[in-house]
Protein backbone atom coordinates (compact mmCIF):
# COMPACT_ATOMS: atom_id res chain seq x y z
CA UNK A 1 0.00 0.00 0.00
CA UNK A 2 2.53 2.15 0.85
CA UNK A 3 4.86 1.74 -2.24
CA UNK A 4 5.83 4.95 -3.96
CA UNK A 5 4.56 4.23 -7.39
CA UNK A 6 1.08 3.84 -5.95
CA UNK A 7 1.03 7.63 -4.94
CA UNK A 8 -0.76 7.60 -2.20
CA UNK A 9 -0.35 9.65 1.01
CA UNK A 10 1.02 8.40 4.20
CA UNK A 11 -1.50 8.03 6.17
CA UNK A 12 -0.95 5.91 9.31
CA UNK A 13 -4.90 4.88 9.33
CA UNK A 14 -4.54 3.52 5.79
CA UNK A 15 -3.81 -0.66 5.82
CA UNK A 16 -3.97 -2.74 3.02
CA UNK A 17 -1.72 -5.68 1.37
CA UNK A 18 -1.98 -7.14 -2.31
CA UNK A 19 0.08 -10.11 -3.59
CA UNK A 20 2.87 -8.53 -5.94
CA UNK A 21 5.52 -10.89 -7.96
CA UNK A 22 9.16 -9.76 -7.35
CA UNK A 23 10.71 -11.01 -11.08
CA UNK A 24 14.32 -9.48 -10.29
CA UNK A 25 16.86 -8.89 -7.41
CA UNK A 26 20.65 -8.50 -7.45
CA UNK A 27 22.02 -8.86 -3.93
CA UNK A 28 25.03 -6.06 -4.92
CA UNK A 29 22.32 -3.58 -6.39
CA UNK A 30 19.69 -1.52 -4.02
CA UNK A 31 16.67 -2.32 -6.47
CA UNK A 32 14.25 -4.90 -7.23
CA UNK A 33 12.17 -5.26 -10.10
CA UNK A 34 8.10 -5.80 -9.59
CA UNK A 35 4.84 -6.80 -11.39
CA UNK A 36 1.90 -5.53 -10.05
CA UNK A 37 -0.79 -4.39 -12.09
CA UNK A 38 1.02 -1.98 -14.53
CA UNK A 39 2.00 -3.57 -17.56
CA UNK A 40 5.28 -2.01 -17.30
CA UNK A 41 8.07 -3.10 -14.87
CA UNK A 42 8.21 -1.40 -11.72
CA UNK A 43 10.97 -0.51 -9.39
CA UNK A 44 11.47 0.14 -6.05
CA UNK A 45 14.48 0.05 -3.41
CA UNK A 46 15.02 -2.90 -1.26
CA UNK A 47 14.52 -0.21 1.68
CA UNK A 48 10.71 0.70 0.36
CA UNK A 49 9.90 -2.94 -0.36
CA UNK A 50 11.38 -3.95 3.28
CA UNK A 51 8.85 -1.34 4.53
CA UNK A 52 6.18 -2.16 2.84
CA UNK A 53 6.21 -5.88 3.21
CA UNK A 54 6.71 -5.54 7.47
CA UNK A 55 3.86 -3.05 7.56
CA UNK A 56 1.49 -5.52 8.52
CA UNK A 57 3.03 -7.87 11.60
CA UNK A 58 0.23 -10.42 11.43
CA UNK A 59 1.08 -11.18 7.39
CA UNK A 60 4.86 -11.47 9.08
CA UNK A 61 6.90 -10.45 5.49
CA UNK A 62 5.29 -13.37 3.72
CA UNK A 63 7.02 -15.14 0.69
CA UNK A 64 5.78 -17.53 -2.29
CA UNK A 65 8.37 -19.13 -4.63
CA UNK A 66 6.28 -19.76 -8.14
CA UNK A 67 7.04 -22.98 -9.38
CA UNK A 68 5.89 -23.97 -13.23
CA UNK A 69 2.45 -25.23 -13.09
CA UNK A 70 1.08 -28.66 -12.55
CA UNK A 71 -1.11 -29.34 -15.51
CA UNK A 72 -2.56 -32.55 -14.23
CA UNK A 73 -4.22 -30.33 -11.52
CA UNK A 74 -5.34 -27.61 -13.96
CA UNK A 75 -8.74 -29.22 -14.45
CA UNK A 76 -9.55 -30.19 -11.04
CA UNK A 77 -8.64 -26.36 -10.15
CA UNK A 78 -11.15 -24.56 -12.52
CA UNK A 79 -13.92 -26.90 -11.26
CA UNK A 80 -13.15 -26.07 -7.80
CA UNK A 81 -13.19 -22.29 -8.52
CA UNK A 82 -16.19 -22.48 -10.50
CA UNK A 83 -18.03 -23.98 -7.20
CA UNK A 84 -16.49 -21.06 -5.08
CA UNK A 85 -17.50 -19.03 -7.39
CA UNK A 86 -21.01 -19.86 -7.25
CA UNK A 87 -20.84 -20.40 -3.06
CA UNK A 88 -19.66 -16.85 -2.62
CA UNK A 89 -22.86 -15.85 -4.44
CA UNK A 90 -25.45 -17.72 -3.26
CA UNK A 91 -23.93 -18.92 0.55
CA UNK A 92 -23.01 -17.89 3.72
CA UNK A 93 -19.86 -15.85 3.49
CA UNK A 94 -16.22 -17.14 4.44
CA UNK A 95 -16.37 -14.40 6.73
CA UNK A 96 -18.28 -11.26 7.81
CA UNK A 97 -22.13 -10.43 6.81
CA UNK A 98 -23.93 -11.91 3.93
CA UNK A 99 -24.87 -8.65 3.34
CA UNK A 100 -21.68 -7.68 1.99
CA UNK A 101 -21.18 -10.60 -0.41
CA UNK A 102 -23.23 -12.20 -3.68
CA UNK A 103 -26.46 -11.84 -4.55
CA UNK A 104 -27.42 -10.17 -0.88
CA UNK A 105 -24.95 -7.90 -1.35
CA UNK A 106 -26.67 -5.86 -4.38
CA UNK A 107 -30.38 -6.34 -2.35
CA UNK A 108 -28.60 -4.70 0.72
CA UNK A 109 -27.25 -2.35 -1.18
CA UNK A 110 -30.22 -0.86 -2.95
CA UNK A 111 -32.29 -0.79 0.33
CA UNK A 112 -29.48 1.50 2.26
CA UNK A 113 -29.98 3.67 -0.19
CA UNK A 114 -33.82 3.50 -0.64
CA UNK A 115 -34.99 3.51 3.16
CA UNK A 116 -33.40 6.23 4.93
CA UNK A 117 -34.35 5.06 8.42
CA UNK A 118 -32.27 2.08 8.34
CA UNK A 119 -29.14 2.06 10.82
CA UNK A 120 -26.80 2.11 7.87
CA UNK A 121 -28.30 3.87 5.21
CA UNK A 122 -27.20 6.13 2.78
CA UNK A 123 -28.91 8.90 4.22
CA UNK A 124 -27.07 8.50 7.31
CA UNK A 125 -23.77 7.37 6.63
CA UNK A 126 -23.27 9.16 3.20
CA UNK A 127 -25.54 11.92 3.51
CA UNK A 128 -25.37 15.05 1.15
CA UNK A 129 -21.98 16.91 0.49
CA UNK A 130 -18.30 15.20 1.30
CA UNK A 131 -19.76 11.98 3.09
CA UNK A 132 -21.89 11.24 -0.48
CA UNK A 133 -19.21 12.60 -2.85
CA UNK A 134 -16.84 10.20 -0.94
CA UNK A 135 -19.17 7.15 -1.06
CA UNK A 136 -19.54 7.61 -4.54
CA UNK A 137 -16.19 7.88 -5.67
CA UNK A 138 -15.11 4.98 -3.09
CA UNK A 139 -17.91 2.84 -5.13
CA UNK A 140 -16.40 3.95 -8.63
CA UNK A 141 -13.37 3.06 -6.90
CA UNK A 142 -13.79 -0.24 -5.53
CA UNK A 143 -16.23 -1.69 -8.07
CA UNK A 144 -13.88 -1.04 -11.42
CA UNK A 145 -10.71 0.09 -10.79
CA UNK A 146 -8.99 -1.44 -7.71
CA UNK A 147 -6.64 -4.30 -8.97
CA UNK A 148 -8.44 -4.48 -12.27
CA UNK A 149 -7.90 -3.75 -15.55
CA UNK A 150 -9.32 -1.17 -18.08
CA UNK A 151 -12.25 -2.52 -18.92
CA UNK A 152 -15.35 -0.88 -16.66
CA UNK A 153 -17.60 -3.98 -16.29
CA UNK A 154 -16.44 -5.39 -12.82
CA UNK A 155 -14.83 -8.12 -14.95
CA UNK A 156 -17.51 -9.72 -15.49
CA UNK A 157 -15.98 -9.92 -18.88
CA UNK A 158 -13.00 -11.85 -18.40
CA UNK A 159 -14.93 -14.07 -16.22
CA UNK A 160 -16.60 -14.86 -19.49
CA UNK A 161 -13.43 -15.27 -21.16
CA UNK A 162 -12.45 -17.97 -18.25
CA UNK A 163 -15.89 -19.82 -18.75
CA UNK A 164 -15.50 -20.08 -22.29
CA UNK A 165 -11.71 -21.79 -21.94
CA UNK A 166 -13.14 -23.97 -18.91
CA UNK A 167 -16.28 -25.21 -21.17
CA UNK A 168 -13.33 -26.72 -23.56
CA UNK A 169 -10.95 -27.64 -20.96
CA UNK A 170 -13.93 -29.79 -19.14
CA UNK A 171 -15.52 -30.72 -22.19
CA UNK A 172 -18.62 -28.96 -20.59
CA UNK A 173 -20.36 -26.33 -23.56
CA UNK A 174 -23.18 -25.38 -21.04
CA UNK A 175 -20.66 -23.45 -18.89
CA UNK A 176 -20.34 -21.02 -22.79
CA UNK A 177 -24.14 -20.54 -22.02
CA UNK A 178 -23.24 -19.42 -18.52
CA UNK A 179 -20.20 -17.41 -20.39
CA UNK A 180 -22.87 -15.64 -22.51
CA UNK A 181 -24.76 -14.47 -19.33
CA UNK A 182 -22.05 -13.25 -17.55
CA UNK A 183 -20.95 -11.28 -20.58
CA UNK A 184 -25.05 -10.08 -19.72
CA UNK A 185 -23.95 -8.87 -16.66
CA UNK A 186 -20.95 -7.04 -17.81
CA UNK A 187 -23.24 -4.90 -20.01
CA UNK A 188 -25.07 -4.49 -16.81
CA UNK A 189 -22.11 -3.25 -14.85
CA UNK A 190 -20.91 -0.97 -17.29
CA UNK A 191 -23.73 1.24 -17.24
CA UNK A 192 -23.22 1.38 -13.51
CA UNK A 193 -19.94 4.64 -13.52
CA UNK A 194 -22.79 6.58 -15.35
CA UNK A 195 -24.77 6.32 -12.79
CA UNK A 196 -22.64 6.65 -9.92
CA UNK A 197 -21.15 9.74 -11.53
CA UNK A 198 -23.06 11.26 -13.92
CA UNK A 199 -22.14 13.19 -16.82
CA UNK A 200 -25.07 16.12 -16.03
CA UNK A 201 -23.42 16.18 -12.37
CA UNK A 202 -20.17 17.85 -13.86
CA UNK A 203 -17.82 16.95 -10.17
CA UNK A 204 -18.98 13.58 -10.95
CA UNK A 205 -18.24 13.27 -14.17
CA UNK A 206 -15.11 15.06 -13.92
CA UNK A 207 -14.32 13.05 -10.89
CA UNK A 208 -14.78 9.82 -12.51
CA UNK A 209 -12.66 10.73 -16.13
CA UNK A 210 -9.82 11.98 -13.48
CA UNK A 211 -9.58 8.58 -11.34
CA UNK A 212 -10.40 7.03 -15.08
CA UNK A 213 -7.69 8.23 -16.21
CA UNK A 214 -5.39 8.31 -13.10
CA UNK A 215 -5.85 4.46 -13.29
CA UNK A 216 -5.41 3.94 -17.23
CA UNK A 217 -1.98 5.96 -16.82
CA UNK A 218 -0.98 3.50 -14.04
CA UNK A 219 -1.79 0.61 -15.93
CA UNK A 220 0.04 2.00 -19.00
CA UNK A 221 3.03 3.99 -17.92
CA UNK A 222 3.63 2.64 -14.31
CA UNK A 223 6.07 4.96 -12.10
CA UNK A 224 6.80 7.03 -15.62
CA UNK A 225 3.22 8.46 -15.22
CA UNK A 226 3.67 9.47 -11.42
CA UNK A 227 3.62 13.10 -12.29
CA UNK A 228 0.92 13.13 -14.40
CA UNK A 229 -1.00 10.94 -11.80
CA UNK A 230 0.18 13.05 -8.73
CA UNK A 231 -1.42 16.19 -10.70
CA UNK A 232 -5.02 14.36 -10.81
CA UNK A 233 -4.56 13.78 -7.07
CA UNK A 234 -4.35 17.59 -6.55
CA UNK A 235 -7.20 18.39 -8.91
CA UNK A 236 -9.52 15.26 -7.32
CA UNK A 237 -7.97 16.88 -4.08
CA UNK A 238 -9.72 20.39 -5.10
CA UNK A 239 -13.07 18.98 -5.97
CA UNK A 240 -13.67 16.98 -2.78
CA UNK A 241 -12.73 20.22 -0.94
CA UNK A 242 -16.12 21.92 -2.24
CA UNK A 243 -18.52 19.00 -1.69
CA UNK A 244 -19.32 20.59 1.98
CA UNK A 245 -19.84 24.12 0.79
CA UNK A 246 -21.17 23.48 -3.02
CA UNK A 247 -22.47 20.34 -2.88
CA UNK A 248 -24.03 19.99 -6.37
CA UNK A 249 -27.42 18.38 -5.86
CA UNK A 250 -30.41 19.29 -3.53
CA UNK A 251 -31.90 17.28 -1.08
CA UNK A 252 -34.94 16.17 -4.03
CA UNK A 253 -32.25 15.35 -6.13
CA UNK A 254 -30.43 13.58 -3.67
CA UNK A 255 -33.26 11.08 -2.74
CA UNK A 256 -33.79 10.75 -6.75
CA UNK A 257 -30.28 10.20 -7.33
CA UNK A 258 -30.27 7.51 -4.50
CA UNK A 259 -33.54 5.93 -5.76
CA UNK A 260 -31.81 5.83 -10.11
CA UNK A 261 -28.64 4.17 -8.34
CA UNK A 262 -31.06 1.85 -6.47
CA UNK A 263 -32.71 0.28 -9.43
CA UNK A 264 -29.50 -0.09 -11.49
CA UNK A 265 -28.20 -2.25 -8.54
CA UNK A 266 -30.87 -3.93 -8.85
CA UNK A 267 -30.79 -4.93 -12.37
CA UNK A 268 -27.28 -5.68 -11.96
CA UNK A 269 -28.65 -8.11 -9.39
CA UNK A 270 -31.12 -9.70 -11.65
CA UNK A 271 -28.08 -10.24 -14.21
CA UNK A 272 -25.88 -11.86 -12.36
CA UNK A 273 -28.62 -14.32 -10.66
CA UNK A 274 -29.07 -15.35 -14.07
CA UNK A 275 -26.03 -16.05 -14.71
CA UNK A 276 -25.02 -17.68 -11.24
CA UNK A 277 -28.19 -19.67 -12.00
CA UNK A 278 -27.02 -20.52 -15.42
CA UNK A 279 -23.31 -22.05 -13.62
CA UNK A 280 -25.03 -24.08 -11.57
CA UNK A 281 -27.21 -25.69 -13.93
CA UNK A 282 -23.44 -26.23 -16.43
CA UNK A 283 -21.76 -27.35 -13.44
CA UNK A 284 -24.36 -29.20 -11.37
Amino acid sequence: WSLPYNALPRDEGMWGAMPLVVFGCEPDEETVAIADRAAVPLTVTTAELAAARGRIKKIKNRLLTLDAPVEDKLAAAVRLGICDTIQLYTEKPPKGSKNNFGLNAYQFWAKMLTQPKQRLSWEKQFPAGLPMYAGLTSAYHFAFLFGKGAAQDAERGMYADFLEEAAMLLDIPALSEAAAQFRAAASAWQELPGVLLPDDVQPFAESRELLLRKHTLFLERGSAALEEIQAINHRLGDIRETMTADFPLTQEEVVAFRERLAGKILAIHDAEETAVQSLQDAIA
